[in-house]
């Protein structure tokens, strides 16, 4: 089936994008320190990953030339992404006065972007496309001091507070005339983004298999190097994402090793970031988002290899940014999970979930901005995973999986169906 927004209102622009090659790396290692008759204890971890790929886009659906439509922008372009951080946390147990938690990590994260990118169309003589030649270089720093202290005050009462502070450098490496001294090229800083989060948390145990908890928290997310600089969707004016999260909910432990929990949330987004996918197809800040709903679950070890989750969560959104649309597109309104597992005596581990999802909106694109967009439902669907591990002499393990084992046709997002059945297999060895 194709989608051609010049016909269909709810399908995305034209675009004839190809990877033509990727390749990517990722390590971490992690390390602890502990003794058993100390209260002290340290772990701290390293990572890095890199992405890079060869990224075009091209002029029409023959992907041969990028200067066949002068409506399009086109491009032929090699994309690197780099993430390298560290995280530092020690730990130190009080007794009965509680227990303190410290984090310290930075993070450092760098995109460049190299390639042709055809832009502009030029009516001087001969008309045509004027290549642009990409050189962009960016980078961002990320780093966080956090502390969070538990206390539990009675048996049957606990309290928890935390504070982080969060810090962001944005750096433009790139190449820029400098308009004060002619041929001198210039690379630009850019802003800095400072904020910070806190948690506010408790609990009280009624009797010695129920207990009320409550929390309130202040969270933050820095716009994502991809966010700023993406070729097709970046905005480098992103600002920070601030959420503020009341919950509260109730945890029954029932006979025969069964487990209830009920759950219920309200947040506030402000400056929410996400695609704005009706206007201009990037990254922007959005005012503000409500969102408020419920989760029951159960767990279930009646017996001794067999564990049984099954949860039902509850989502409703509203807008109020004054875009005019009354929820948010693909925010699903009800969620259905259900997940099995049996560990046989003999090695065997068969593991079988189940997933629903059902009321899930989306808008139309386009149209003039004083005019409300309008409001379509994707179908419901479920998606049923099977997988099967073999254990073996402890080191071994050999597995066989099916993802969608039912070749569910399906869409989270409309015009870009999710693939059919996946079918895969391996092997682990252990050290």
């Amino acid at each position: 089936m194709a989608y051609d927004s010049a016909t269909d209102i709810f399908a995305a622009n034209k675009r004839f994008n190809r990877i033509e090659n990727y390749n990517g790396c990722s390590v971490q290692a992690a390390s602890e320190y502990f003794h058993p008759n100390s209260d002290f204890n340290i772990r701290g971890w390293i990572f890095f990953n890199q992405m890079d790929e060869k990224n075009n886009r091209y002029g029409d659906n023959q992907y041969t030339s990028f200067t066949t439509d002068p409506s399009i922008v086109t491009y032929r372009l090699e994309n690197g992404t780099r993430a390298t951080g560290f995280t530092l946390q020690p730990q130190y147990d009080f007794g009965d006065i509680g227990m303190i938690t410290i984090g310290l990590s930075a993070e450092l994260d760098t995109w460049e972007s190299k390639g042709t990118a055809w832009n502009r169309w030029s009516s001087d003589w001969p008309p045509g496309y004027v290549a642009d030649e990409v050189d962009d270089s960016k980078e961002i720093s990320i780093y966080s001091a956090k502390m969070e202290y538990e206390w539990i005050m009675f048996t049957d009462l606990g309290l928890t507070f935390g504070y982080a502070n969060y810090y962001q450098k944005r750096h433009d490496h790139s190449d820029y005339e400098d308009i004060n001294n002619p041929g001198r090229r210039v690379s630009l800083d850019q802003n800095t983004e400072n904020d910070y989060s806190f948690l506010i948390g408790s609990y009280y145990d009624i009797t010695e298999k129920t207990r009320l908890k409550a929390a309130f928290q202040r969270n933050i997310r820095f716009p994502s190097i991809r966010q700023l600089y993406d070729v097709d969707a970046g905005n480098p004016e992103l600002k920070t994402e601030r959420v503020y999260h009341y919950s509260a909910g109730i945890e029954q432990q029932l006979p025969k090793e069964i487990r209830l929990t009920l759950d219920g949330f309200h947040s506030i987004a402000r400056d929410f970031i996400e695609k704005d996918s009706r206007r201009s197809d990037q990254f922007e800040n959005f005012d503000q988002y409500l969102f408020t709903g419920a989760e029951l679950a159960t767990e279930i070890n009646t017996f001794d290899n067999y564990f049984l989750r099954t949860c039902y969560s509850y989502l409703h959104t509203e807008d109020k940014t004054g875009s005019g649309r009354k929820e948010l597109q693909y925010r699903p309104r009800h969620r259905v999970t259900v997940e099995n597992k049996y560990t046989f005596s003999w090695g065997l581990i068969p593991y079988v979930s189940f997933v629903y999802v059902g009321n899930q909106y989306y808008y139309s694109k386009g149209g003039n901005p004083w005019e409300a967009p309008i409001k379509a439902k994707l179908d419901d669907y479920m998606v049923v995973n099977l997988k099967l591990n073999y254990k073996f002499k402890e080191r071994y393990t050999v597995y066989l999986g099916a993802d969608n084992l039912l070749d569910e046709n399906y869409e989270q997002s409309y015009g870009y169906p999710l693939s059919g059945r996946y079918i895969y297999g391996g092997a682990e060895m252990r050290f």
